[in-house]
């Protein structure tokens, strides 16, 4: 069988020597690599560093680039070099654009952008370069009633820096400045705050086709036997620490689109608008919460989500009846397809 040119898996060279989180890289080339090797394909690793010229020297002459790329030189950030660097180059390559992946990767101009569009959003609160308070979407957020708030990093992947103690009781708004000064030193990076939603969570899996989104069966985070008062929430030790109660007890159920189908067509449609709001192309997840009257709020816009077999979209993409292999040659093919499209229309035919 006549070989294609290399597919080149790419990934952050220092994140692969991190926590589990960023060691996670690992189990994706494994699986990336066997099913593009069944397919025909040369599949070739290239570990990337800052230094994008020795990346080009590196990945010239490939079909196709398998985008794994989650930061450079550890830092969540600068994904987006690597994608802008692609783009430059006329290479292939599989999931988000860059602007795309610069929206996306920061929290609060998603919360933005999100607003604008009409999606739903819950109460935020940044500190700005004096250190004050900025509510939005609008300055009705700075309500000062009682509630609950949620203290995140604006750009950190994975749910880094997010505990029990990232969910803060706040007598009134007056008490989320400090907060956020305290998650700041806490994480090390700058954070802001969300009113907290107490509900349910899920999340919608998204694939590029037919020039438009693919929206797979709704996954809902199950927080079993949880005790009272203890945050149900998708925090750092219960997506990665495999010896926690919260790993132990958080559990992916696909049983919404059977048993609740007027809430999974609901959320599907606001994943989709959330696709073509943000102009994402490939693959993407959109986080949700719904709460206890049934409303739905987008959290997050997750470009190129995790790819590793046991990760939620690949769970999500077996229930739509593609297997891993299958999976990953559509992403192949969305990529290649795209790039045909961008030279049509660069030649004016």
């Amino acid at each position: 069988m006549r070989r294609k040119r290399p597919a080149i898996l790419a990934y952050d060279k220092a994140a692969a020597t991190g926590d589990a989180a960023a060691g996670d890289v690992f189990a994706q080339l494994d699986a990336i690599e066997t099913a593009l090797s069944a397919a025909g394909w040369d599949a070739e690793r290239a570990a990337v560093t800052l230094d994008l010229e020795a990346a080009r020297d590196e990945i010239r002459g490939a079909g196709v680039v398998f985008n794994l790329v989650e930061s450079l030189d550890g830092v969540d950030r600068l994904q987006t070099a690597f994608v802008m660097a692609l783009e430059e180059w006329g290479i292939p390559f599989t999931g988000t654009g860059s602007a795309a992946m610069f929206l996306s990767n920061d929290k609060l101009l998603s919360k933005r952008l999100l607003a604008h569009n009409g999606l739903p959003v819950a109460d935020c609160c940044r500190l700005d370069a004096r250190g004050e308070a900025v509510w939005f979407p609008d300055s009705a957020a700075a309500d000062g009633r009682p509630d609950r708030w949620i203290v995140k990093p604006v750009a950190a992947h994975a749910s880094l820096g997010i505990t029990d103690a990232s969910v803060v009781a706040a007598t009134g708004t007056e008490d989320i400045p400090g907060a956020i000064r305290n998650a700041r030193i806490r994480c090390g990076t700058d954070c802001f705050a969300e009113r907290y939603i107490d509900g349910r969570e899920f999340n919608l899996s998204l694939i590029e086709a037919g020039g438009g989104a693919r929206v797979l069966p709704p996954a809902e985070l199950v927080f079993r036997d949880y005790p009272d008062g203890k945050p149900r929430i998708a925090g750092y030790a219960a997506k990665w620490d495999e010896n926690s109660g919260e790993y132990a007890k958080t559990v992916r159920s696909f049983t919404a689109a059977e048993n609740e189908p007027e809430l999974a067509d609901a959320l599907g449609r606001l994943a989709r608008r959330t696709w073509d709001a943000f102009d994402l192309s490939g693959y993407a997840r959109v986080d949700f919460r719904v709460d206890r009257d049934g409303r739905p709020w987008i959290l997050e816009v997750n470009a190129n989500p995790c790819l590793a077999p046991d990760a939620g979209f690949a769970a999500a993409a077996e229930r739509e009846g593609w297997d891993f292999p299958e999976l990953c040659n559509l992403l192949v093919a969305a990529a290649l397809d795209r790039r045909l499209l961008t030279e049509v229309l660069q030649s004016g035919d």
